[in-house]
């Protein structure tokens, strides 16, 4: 689970990995690996573009990793 900010441009602003989703999902590793795995997923995620929205909004991407 990372929490992100995402301006108002749709880019993600900022990104930490290893959080809770309130009332939800927790991440399940503390593989220091994996974390960097999802931080850099997260930070190259872009969102549509509101000029209207909250800046920053604030959310959470849950990534699944599977040993191959």
């Amino acid at each position: 689970v990372v929490n992100i900010h995402v301006n108002q441009s749709g880019k993600v602003t900022a990104a930490v990995p290893g959080e809770r989703i309130p009332q939800g999902a927790s991440t399940t590793t503390a593989s220091s690996c994996l974390y960097e795995q999802a931080k850099a997923a997260a930070m190259r995620t872009t969102w549509q573009a509101d000029s209207d929205a909250p800046n920053p909004q604030i959310g959470y991407i849950v990534y699944n990793f599977i040993k191959q």
